[in-house]
């Protein structure tokens, strides 16, 4: 492992290892969850534990152990059916400059070790559409952090696209001017998982406190990049007003959809699907809403439990051990039902013939 070596041959006492596979380095994470001198920090899909290695070690609260609490950091995007597109440059950068730079200039790295996978690159089999010009710009930023940087290639799955993303790294390696968006706008999927992240290493990092307690609508819909310093290069006339038009023209799309999904407007009926399967998938459906529903009441109700117990132990009286057990889980019983509300929200604005496409596995 090139962290271990580089701190043992070199005497390194702060290592940045960061991964933008789009799946969660499980392996480096629990080498490291326990060593605050090596700071871990993956952006990956999670699909709320269902993406690969569908582990919830993935989440976002899982900030590391002992004393590595804190130095363990995973966005874990979840994206929304139908999102054939997936997460791109825009969140990627969000992500950087929210949270990867302010907790990597807080850690101050002696060495940068980038786990480089390209599948999360458009037209890879990731699901996302990073592009090499986002590669690019999130190896500049990083460089910013520190010049001590190494980009350890992990592949990907499409040898054009790996190339491709490959190059625009190491001419952002070797200094060559780039084109670096000053501004990105991340979908509202995205604004969710890292506003997560925030709430969870709020209490590790002093450049994360402000954003602590901030809910997901406070991030901005337009998030400026600070790329001062870091070889900016304008982009060319016109250009910013066509990515105004392209997001305007986005942004219109997913209100009509908001808008038909809450209609519940059937806007095609399921084709080639036999009526055991259709069944099926409509039973599964109408049964994973159940249980979402069910489990959203048990835990509002054992949060409220909770809060009483606070108002008990502010009032003097003393608490048993599983008591003070079911207090220090409040957090995490907050976050899992943020995910089942979300979850539950997707499930019954689908249509009952979005739902057998869904359940079908026929997009």
């Amino acid at each position: 492992m090139a962290a271990t070596q580089a701190k043992a041959q070199f005497g390194l006492n702060r290592i940045l290892i960061v991964d933008w596979d789009v799946h969660h380095g499980n392996g480096t994470q629990h080498l490291f969850e326990e060593d605050p001198s090596v700071l871990y920090f993956s952006v990956h899909r999670y699909d709320n534990g269902d993406f690969f290695p569908g582990s919830k070690d993935a989440a976002p609260q899982a900030v590391g152990r002992g004393a590595g609490k804190g130095f363990n950091v995973n966005v874990a995007w979840n994206l929304a059916w139908k999102d054939n597109v997936g997460m791109g440059d825009d969140e990627y950068l969000a992500a950087w400059q929210l949270i990867l730079l302010p907790v990597a200039l807080d850690f101050n790295p002696e060495l940068i070790l980038v786990s480089a996978g390209f599948d999360s690159a458009a037209g890879d089999v990731g699901g996302c559409s990073v592009t090499p010009a986002g590669f690019a710009q999130m190896t500049r930023m990083l460089q910013s952090v520190s010049p001590n940087i190494v980009l350890v290639l992990e592949g990907g799955y499409e040898p054009a696209v790996i190339a491709e993303c490959t190059c625009a790294c190491v001419r952002a390696l070797l200094g060559d001017p780039l084109d670096l968006r000053t501004e990105v706008r991340p979908k509202k999927e995205a604004c969710l998982s890292l506003e997560r992240t925030l709430r969870s290493h709020g209490p590790f990092w002093a450049s994360l406190a402000s954003s602590e307690c901030a809910s997901s609508a406070s991030i901005a819909p337009v998030i400026m990049l600070d790329v001062v310093g870091i070889g900016h290069t304008p982009p060319a006339e016109g250009a910013g007003n066509e990515r105004q038009h392209e997001h305007s023209s986005d942004s219109h799309i997913q209100s009509k959809t908001v808008r038909a999904r809450r209609r519940k407007k059937v806007d095609r009926a399921a084709t080639g699907v036999s009526i055991s399967t259709r069944n099926a998938a409509e039973s599964n459906w109408k049964g994973d809403t159940k249980k979402l529903a069910r489990r959203e009441r048990q835990l509002g109700a054992t949060l409220e439990r909770i809060e009483a117990l606070k108002r008990d132990l502010q009032g003097g009286k003393r608490m048993s051990r599983k008591e003070c057990a079911s207090l220090e889980e409040e957090d995490n019983l907050k976050w899992e039902l943020e995910e089942v509300q979300a979850e539950l929200a997707e499930l019954t604005s689908l249509s009952r013939d979005d739902a057998i496409r869904m359940y079908a596995g026929c997009r």
